[in-house]
């Protein structure tokens, strides 16, 4: 059957590429291959699993402005207040972290409340307002520009 086959094709695919972080983000980059990835995530596999270097699948997507991975990659349950790499970063600091206005406007949509957002006790909006990235403020809503 179909599904005999697409099953055995999947197992080989785990073979010569281990479903880790880097290739679960390859397969979020299009709505074809997240297909696939979505059935790996049915028989078991963890989304937010991590490699290595403490990074997960959505930090590698938000890390290369790939705002459709990251946008489906949220949908099947990563999340952006995942603490990643040897720092313990947010995921939804990155983008901020790069000044990707379109990584922080994906984040707001996927629910991302940037004043509660913190890393290592300092307020991101805060020390956003501090830089003076136009921009950025203007990509973290209205809250941003505030007080």
């Amino acid at each position: 059957s179909v599904g005999d086959v697409a099953t055995k094709y999947l197992n080989q695919a785990r073979v010569f590429l281990p479903l880790g972080p880097r290739a679960m983000y390859l397969m979020a980059k299009n709505d074809r291959t997240a297909v696939a990835l979505t059935k790996q995530l049915d028989s078991g596999e963890l989304v937010d699993r991590r490699d290595n270097d403490n990074w997960t699948a959505l930090a590698l997507a938000a890390l290369a402005k790939d705002s459709g991975a990251v946008t489906r990659l949220a949908r099947l349950g990563a999340r952006p207040g995942a603490l990643v790499g040897s720092g313990e970063i947010p995921v939804s600091l990155l983008p901020v972290l790069q000044s990707d206005v379109q990584g922080v406007r994906t984040m707001r949509k996927l629910g991302v409340d940037y004043s509660k957002v913190k890393y290592r006790g300092v307020s991101v909006l805060d020390e956003v307002r501090r830089s003076g990235d136009k921009n950025l403020i203007d990509a973290m809503g209205s809250g941003a520009q505030a007080l």
